[in-house]
């Protein structure tokens, strides 16, 4: 799977008929741009760095991807999240393919976390951050799938390098059993800045609600 994803922070003072047209109009672009997508206003309890507006789209394989990249249709999605009149920062990263544990399952929550690696870390360690966030889902009942993916291409604000996806039963055991989970503060000492292990020192950690499993759509 090739993926590519939005998240547009909008300026202050954007009123929520606003916020609620852009999301219209950039589902409409994702409809006919990719076989795979999620598109919504980020929850209010989404955790902080989270931004407001998610689109993550889904492709089979990198042809797919730069084909509908050149598209008109994906000409008129960034146009539309691109609204400098509605958005203060809009970031885009396309990424994958990714290494992936899917057990299946039932999901109504998709979540991601964006990461930027501290300059010089040893790939050892990224490495290692990879398999540890691959194997949550051993530990957290609920959590269906993991991906975790390189990213190809960017722009925005951060160069961010890699991309954890996340599939979840319930937004509850994202927020509950997932967030205070032991094993999710021991791989997550590998991002957090103060440690001496991190591999990365910025992420954004937005989630959706979701009709069915992500990771799985294009199955």
């Amino acid at each position: 799977m090739i993926n590519a994803l939005y998240l547009v922070t909008f300026n202050e003072g954007v009123s929520p008929e606003e916020k609620t047209a852009m999301r219209d109009e950039a589902r409409a672009a994702c409809e006919a741009v990719a076989p795979a997508w999620l598109c919504d206003i980020v929850p209010d309890d989404s955790p902080t760095n989270a931004g407001d507006l998610f689109c993550e789209l889904a492709f089979a394989d990198r042809t797919a991807y730069d084909e509908a990249a050149g598209s008109p249709s994906w000409e008129s999605l960034q146009e539309t999240v691109s609204d400098s009149s509605l958005a203060a920062d809009v970031t885009f990263l396309a990424y994958g393919p990714g290494q992936a544990n899917l057990k299946g399952g039932d999901s109504t929550c998709h979540r991601i976390m964006l990461m930027h690696l501290v300059e010089g870390v040893d790939p050892k360690m990224v490495e290692a951050m990879t398999q540890r966030v691959l194997q949550v889902g051993e530990y957290v009942p609920g959590l269906v799938n993991t991906q975790i993916s390189e990213v190809f291409d960017s722009s925005g604000a951060v160069p961010w390098n890699y991309v954890y996806d996340c599939d979840f039963d319930t937004a509850a055991t994202f927020l509950g059993k997932y967030m205070t989970s032991p094993y999710h503060w021991g791989y997550l000492r590998l991002v957090q800045s103060d440690c001496v292990e991190c591999v990365a020192d910025k992420q954004m950690t937005p989630y959706i609600p979701a009709e069915k499993a992500f990771l799985t759509a294009l199955d």
